[in-house]
């Protein structure tokens, strides 16, 4: 919040470009080991080693394109 002046400016977009999240195979890794915990552990959203991945980046465990959904990394 300590950026909502800036909105519609030019620092405004030069920020998000210099502030943007890079989803590179670390944050993914992060993600899935997330979901194993919640999915396969059945341990909550909350739960310690849940929150453990998570925190640090302020990350959920959710996928935000199909894109996400799909292996295409894996060789075919």
């Amino acid at each position: 919040m300590s950026r909502v002046h800036n909105l519609g400016m030019a620092r405004d977009m030069k920020e998000r470009n210099t502030l943007a999240r890079i989803d590179d195979r670390v944050r993914q890794n992060k993600i899935k080991s997330a979901w194993a915990h919640i999915y396969d552990s059945e341990l909550g959203i909350t739960s310690t080693s849940v929150e453990g991945l998570l925190k640090d980046q302020s990350l959920v465990p959710t996928t935000v394109s199909l894109y996400d959904c799909f292996d295409f990394h894996r060789n075919h």
